[in-house]
């Protein structure tokens, strides 16, 4: 009996054994370096924070709004003055103008009767080019127009005068053996209707010097203008102070004319005559006169001429818009650099003999147009 007690005795003893060894190797140790050591505490608990929300843009500052526009047709200034083809307009509130837009003025029924372009736009005018023979008034009201300019440098519109008067005054200085002397020219023209003109013209006038003679060429001319070219014939008197007979005779004069290109813009005028005498008609003169617009009221001036009636010229110049804007009451005034004079030839009645006589030199010339 006491032998199986201490059997039992012992089999529970090892099976406390056993269950103690695996509890222990359950347990963690307490320096597992995986373990956090007693009294430490363990990492903190990670959360997720919201996000913050993005800060709202600031709204961009609005921009001052330019004005609008001017619309075709509408109104864009007044006339606040005119100067030497620049009319000054001062801005209307309302509608902007930039560099090259056209303006346009009305006449009473509303039509446009000039079109200008701007060439320079300031805090509170406008600058609008216009060209000869346009005019506006102070204080006339201006529109913004899609329209091409009315006028052009070298085809501006035609002017409205009813006359014009012409003076030239040309004296040379003679040289060597040469006299001096003076070329005289001047021109009355009418206009007589829209296409008919009417001139009297005394082309040019050379008073005797020394051994040379009178010369002149006088006649009056009517023709037919159109803006591009005009045609006319002149009758008269002149000289012709070299011919078969030797001495110096006074004849009728007839002398085609042409003009090619713009009156007041770049033109050509063309002239030849013959002088009548003794049954004959004999040559007396050919001349011909360009003009080159370079600016507004500025135009290069050239021209050649002479012949048998006795004198002969050459020359090179300028001619400048002096008051107004090339309607009535404008003056022009022109100067110009060349070389001219009188000749003849003489007879010598006991001997037979031509001489041949020649005054000329280089002059400097002056003219003044007026128009009425």
């Amino acid at each position: 009996m006491k032998l199986s007690r201490s059997i039992v005795t012992l089999a529970l003893g090892s099976a406390f054994l056993a269950k103690s060894s695996l509890c222990e190797e359950a347990e963690p140790s307490p320096t597992d370096p995986d373990l956090p050591s007693a009294g430490a505490e363990g990492p903190a608990e990670i959360k997720d924070e919201p996000k913050p929300e993005p800060e709202p843009e600031p709204e961009p500052k609005a921009k001052p709004r330019p004005a609008p526009a001017a619309e075709s047709g509408g109104p864009v200034g007044r006339v606040l003055r005119v100067e030497d083809g620049i009319v000054v307009l001062i801005k209307d509130p309302f509608g902007t103008l930039q560099l090259g837009d056209r303006v346009g003025f009305r006449d009473a029924l509303g039509d446009e009767r000039i079109i200008g372009k701007v060439v320079r736009v300031n805090n509170k005018t406008y600058y609008v080019r216009i060209q000869v023979n346009e005019e506006v008034k102070i204080g006339e009201l201006a529109y913004r127009t899609p329209s091409e300019p009315t006028g052009r440098l070298v085809l501006p519109v035609s002017s409205d005068y009813r006359a014009q008067f012409d003076l030239d005054i040309k004296p040379w200085v003679g040289l060597n053996d040469s006299d001096s002397g003076a070329l005289f020219e001047a021109n009355l023209r009418f206009r007589l209707s829209e296409r008919l003109r009417l001139s009297a013209v005394l082309e040019p006038l050379v008073p005797p010097v020394g051994a040379t003679p009178l010369s002149f060429e006088a006649y009056v001319a009517p023709s037919v203008s159109f803006k591009l070219a005009e045609m006319g014939f002149g009758v008269g008197a002149g000289t012709t102070n070299v011919n078969p007979w030797g001495d110096p005779q006074v004849g009728v004069l007839l002398t085609p004319i042409l003009r090619v290109g713009h009156e007041d813009g770049l033109t050509l005028r063309a002239r030849s005559s013959a002088i009548v005498y003794g049954g004959h008609a004999l040559f007396a003169s050919f001349r011909a006169d360009a003009a080159i617009p370079v600016a507004y009221g500025a135009r290069l001036l050239a021209g050649w001429g002479g012949g048998d009636s006795g004198y002969s010229y050459f020359e090179i110049g300028i001619e400048l818009l002096l008051v107004g804007n090339g309607q009535r009451g404008s003056w022009f005034g022109r100067g110009l650099l060349g070389y001219g004079g009188a000749h003849a030839a003489e007879t010598d009645p006991t001997y037979g003999t031509t001489a041949y006589i020649n005054n000329a030199g280089p002059y400097l010339a002056l003219g003044v147009s007026r128009r009425f």
